[in-house]
């Protein structure tokens, strides 16, 4: 049985450094070790030799690994001498992630936050325009399904990050062509948090005591708005200059895939469109409950895109 206060993060990219830092900020964290998994090629880099010591300068360990090549029992017996493995390498590899939380379920770890950090995946479920969830649901029912339960899980629920908002790939919020765009109607509504709150939520949850949370589903926004109310903010802020606004249906998406089966972003936006669970009433949540301010669009807009 490893040490009862021992982490490890599994990834350090904007999310994993997010929870590094709410971790080694906590005033919890004096009495715990934290270790972060990195690929060798990441370590060696002489590009990431700031983004090594940024992590250096926290005081977190850094162990070799690389998740996309090493096997499953390989991420095991890297993953068993720690008491909580946190999983921060992001939605984008269904069979990555699978692999990670078989290992780190076949390594016995007595407590994983594993990569759920999205949507109610439970009220989605399966079948989705987004074939990605479908993943998500295979890994809530490996945790859920376990024999005798050695690995208590807990998986905070945070909806989509503020982030992709503004990301251009992703089509929402459109800065250059001065477009926002709705999916499946403009009353439709969406749960979206900050990195950094996520972060922030990962700490508080992870050192509770009372309580403590073990196999359960912590549920933490940062803002619930409607695709009309996403619109009207960033109006709100770009003074004297006016945004187009576009509703995109499920119709519209099937045509994209149609031309381009490969296309990447019209999944996603298929699942905006026409799935429920994406968003949950704030008052019943967590940071409600204990009185944790989070950022919301408007704040993060003001202080991360203008």
């Amino acid at each position: 049985m490893p040490p009862n206060n021992t982490i490890l993060v599994v990834g350090a990219g904007e999310l994993g450094m997010s929870i590094l830092n709410a971790l080694t900020s906590h005033p919890a964290h004096k009495d715990w070790s934290t270790t972060v998994l990195l690929r060798p090629s990441t370590i060696s880099s002489p590009e990431k030799r700031q983004h090594v010591d940024n992590i250096k300068s926290l005081d977190v360990s850094i162990l070799p690994g690389d998740t996309a090549t090493a096997s499953e029992n390989e991420l095991a017996s890297l993953f068993s001498p720690f008491h909580t493995v946190i999983i921060a390498m992001g939605i984008g590899s269904a069979a990555g992630n699978i692999k990670i939380v078989k290992a780190a379920l076949n390594a016995k770890v007595p407590r994983l936050f594993p990569w759920q950090f999205g949507f109610n995946y439970d009220k989605i479920g399966r079948g989705s325009p987004q074939p990605l969830w479908d993943a998500q649901m295979d890994i809530r029912d490996m945790i859920r399904g376990q024999q005798n339960v050695t690995t208590n899980w807990v998986i905070v629920s945070v909806g989509l990050f503020a982030s992709v908002l503004f990301e251009p790939a992703f089509g929402i919020i459109d800065l250059g062509q001065k477009i926002v765009r709705g999916f499946g109607s403009w009353n439709r509504e969406i749960t979206v948090t900050t990195t950094k709150d996520v972060g922030r939520i990962t700490a508080e949850v992870l050192f509770s005591e009372n309580p403590t949370f073990k196999n359960e589903i912590v549920y933490a926004p940062g803002d619930t708005l409607s695709w009309q109310e996403i619109a009207d903010t960033v109006q709100d802020l770009v003074v004297g200059k006016k945004f187009e606004r576009t509703l995109v249906q499920k119709e519209d998406v099937d045509r994209i895939l149609e031309s381009n089966p490969e296309d990447q972003v019209a999944p996603w936006q298929g699942a905006f469109a026409v799935c429920d669970g994406l968003s949950w009433n704030k008052q019943t949540t967590y940071n409600h409950e204990h009185a944790i301010a989070l950022m919301n669009v408007a704040e993060y807009a003001r202080t991360h895109v203008w």
